[in-house]
């Protein structure tokens, strides 16, 4: 089959509100919290890349089953955000982004950017001279998700690690929050308030 596969994960989970036609993989827009209903994923690629990424959303729905999920960003657009921010996304978070972009927590935080504001803000963040006067550089930094209320999380790209760690705006303190992405989106997902990271 030219080198299509199709997995169907089997058990059932909190998906994108409808069943695959035909067993065939299929996209669908943003998916309110609490509207999910329960639905077989099928997966129909010619590249391994989405069963990594149908763990993910797995992983999502698991933790929080009224997450919010978007239509996969598309390869070229992530290729193109890449160029445009002069740095390789991280490999977990592009894996996310191909299956949703963004994902919205509790109260529709915005846990994980889309693609275009992942760029909109980053090169805001790295090149505003407003913020480079009142804090300490962002060049180290790639954000890609907030609490809603002004704090923001990011990954370290110098020296690069997995780590993910929160900018709080009124001390422009950096601190450690999360071993990887898979870990923000456990504590996150899972504590249901936007200060989760203060407890």
């Amino acid at each position: 089959m030219s080198g299509v596969w199709t997995v169907k994960v089997a058990r059932r989970w909190q998906c994108l509100g409808h069943r695959p036609p035909g067993g065939r993989g299929t996209r669908a827009g943003v998916v309110a919290p609490g509207d999910a209903a329960e639905a077989d994923l099928f997966v129909e690629t010619a590249s391994p890349l989405a069963r990594l990424t149908a763990m993910w959303r797995q992983s999502v729905r698991e933790v929080f089953p009224g997450a919010g999920l978007r239509e996969p960003a598309e390869a070229s657009g992530i290729v193109e955000a890449e160029r445009r921010l002069g740095r390789a996304l991280p490999t977990d978070l592009k894996q996310l982004l191909s299956e949703s972009d963004g994902v919205l927590g509790h109260s529709h935080v915005d846990t994980v950017w889309t693609i275009d504001r992942i760029v909109e803000q980053n090169l805001r963040f790295w090149s505003d001279e407003t913020f480079a006067q009142l804090y300490m550089s962002f060049d180290a930094l790639l954000f890609f998700g907030d609490n809603g209320g002004g704090d923001q999380f990011a990954f370290v790209q110098k020296p690069q690690r997995p780590d993910v760690f929160v900018w709080e705006h009124e001390s422009d303190s950096r601190r450690w929050v999360a071993n990887d992405l898979r870990d923000y989106l456990g504590r996150s997902l899972r504590a249901g308030g936007d200060d989760w990271y203060q407890l």
